[in-house]
């Protein structure tokens, strides 16, 4: 099956920047860090535990690697860099709509400001876009831990690049630290919504915060990412349900992070025989060692879904992507041709 996932086109919605930067862009990194530091060192356990191919992956050795990335993405050709490789991994993975998610950063020594990093990233974006079949968009990112004033300017930010020409940013996301309470930032949504930007927001990923939900559901978002607890409240479930909201739901990472104690207990489940929108996604691919595929083989194995059922998933992923729909249109002739080809159901939306 894992042959037939690979060969599926496919839309990754839930990437986070930093956390997709694999052990092979770590190391173009460090190359790239040496040129102005000859002397720079990376931490060997850091680097001989992201190198370790025989064990699975722990949220201890992930932990152990954010610091890692963060430091060697300090410079805008550094975030340049980053990007170009996760861009490609994607593509390596037949990955055709991808959204990636940062919160823009700034840094004084280097003197990279927030506008700066964006431009970073969106220059690599550029890149790839000349250079690969994948159409790449990106999401800025709100941290829960932020100070309103941080956030808001991550909104002005999200609201000025998608009004410029290229316009790859199509929407703003919250994440972060689920103990920390995301309702303050709801007057910055409804800003963005009313700028045109589309809204994702992590919730229910922990039982922190849960008395959040009626207001952030309210709002109501255009996707939850992950969303692991909420079928196990019926209120909250039958708003998502009556609103069709989208959930993306990260199988190895929930893993990896024990908000679910096996496969088996994921949440996708529950969703998928309500035939709820679900988008499978990788969340951080490169600190957890997953790509797309995988969780496509995770998700088919654990829960015997067919191969009609996946290529369900993936289309449905596309369809649920913050890109303008005369482009998610356009994509989708690919997954006709796909269903073509191997004999699967499929309908346009046009249709």
């Amino acid at each position: 099956m894992l042959a037939y996932c690979k060969s599926l086109p496919k839309a990754e919605l839930h990437a986070h920047l930093n956390g997709s930067v694999s052990v092979r862009a770590i190391e173009k990194l460090i190359e790239l860090r040496k040129r102005s530091e000859p002397d720079y060192k990376a931490d060997d356990r850091v680097l001989s535990t992201a190198k370790a191919q025989d064990k699975i992956r722990t949220l201890a050795d992930a932990f152990l690697m954010f610091p890692l990335i963060q430091a060697l993405t300090q410079t805008s050709e550094a975030v340049t860099l980053a990007t170009v490789e996760v861009i490609s991994e994607f593509n390596d993975d037949n990955v055709k709509y991808l959204e990636l998610r940062t919160t823009p950063r700034e840094n004084t020594v280097t003197s990279m400001s927030k506008v700066d990093y964006i431009e970073a990233v969106l220059a690599g974006i550029a890149t790839c876009s000349e250079r690969l079949p994948i159409i790449v968009r990106l999401l800025l990112s709100i941290d829960r831990r932020q100070e309103v004033a941080d956030a808001s300017e991550t909104v002005d930010l999200a609201i000025k690049f998608a009004k410029s020409k290229d316009a790859r940013v199509v929407g703003v996301e919250l994440s972060g630290d689920p103990k920390f309470d995301g309702r303050k930032f709801l007057p910055l949504f409804q800003k963005a919504r009313e700028h045109g930007l589309k809204i994702t927001l992590h919730l229910a990923e922990s039982c922190d915060w849960m008395e959040e939900l009626s207001e952030m559901l309210a709002l109501p978002p255009d996707r939850i990412g992950h969303g692991t607890l909420l079928h196990n409240d019926p209120v909250h479930a039958a708003v998502i349900r009556e609103n069709s909201i989208p959930l993306e739901i990260c199988l190895t990472s929930n893993f990896i992070c024990q908000t679910t104690k096996t496969f088996k207990d994921s949440h996708l489940d529950f969703w998928f025989s309500r035939k709820q929108p679900v988008c499978l996604c990788t969340d951080d691919q490169g600190v957890f060692d997953t790509y797309l595929s995988k969780e496509f083989e995770i998700a088919s194995e654990t829960f015997n879904l067919t191969k009609q059922d996946l290529f369900d998933t993936s289309l449905c992923g596309l369809r649920c992507g913050f890109a303008p729909k005369e482009e998610l249109y356009a994509i989708e002739r690919i997954w006709a041709q796909f269903a073509k080809e191997h004999a699967l159901k499929y309908s346009s939306l046009r249709d």
